[in-house]
């Protein structure tokens, strides 16, 4: 009797982990579980897997408040969406605009890091993202909301706007120049 209950619980045990294996599905990435490597990168690393380049792709999402389909283009093999559902996206397609003023800002990002980094800081901590300007919103705003307060900003050669002293307003008279 002993026997025959240990044989049952060998085979529970050996059935569980068997159950437990199957219900996780195949291993992540491509065939013998090795990472996927994302396909398409222009300014990205070419050495990141799909991971990374997803995980960076959710913190664009939430810098700048638009979902994938923003920069990305549907794919146009794909079957219909279901009722309620999103189209499925190509993301190696280079037709949308917004795609490539993407690449742009990112590697306005990767270089302004890259000037700012010390030698002693961690090069895994960037000290600018998307979210440092666009705060959460598509496009970034040019100038605070209750305006820059001492004059225009201007990085020309003839600099910005000064209101004059006594009201006069800028440079002549008048209301303040945007």
């Amino acid at each position: 009797m002993k026997k025959r209950s240990s044989l049952f619980v060998i085979a529970g045990a050996v059935w569980l982990a068997g159950a437990v294996l199957v219900a996780q599905g195949p291993p992540p990435g491509g065939p013998g579980g090795a990472p996927q490597e994302p396909m398409h990168l222009e300014v990205l690393p070419k050495t990141w897997t799909r991971q990374q380049v997803g995980a960076l792709m959710t913190t664009f999402n939430a810098s700048l408040g638009v979902q994938c389909s923003h920069c990305h283009a549907e794919d146009p093999n794909a079957p219909p969406p279901n009722p309620g559902q999103n189209p499925r996206l190509d993301y190696s397609l280079d037709t949308k605009p917004e795609k490539e003023v993407a690449r742009g800002m990112i590697k306005m990002t990767m270089n302004l890091n890259a000037a700012t980094r010390g030698p002693a800081d961690d090069a895994s901590v960037e000290k600018v993202s998307c979210f440092t300007c666009h705060r959460g919103a598509e496009t970034p705003d040019k100038q605070p909301a209750e305006g820059w307060g001492r004059g225009s900003f201007a990085l020309t050669e003839a600099g910005p706007v000064v209101p004059q002293r006594g009201g006069g307003g800028p440079r002549g008279g008048g209301a303040p120049q945007n």
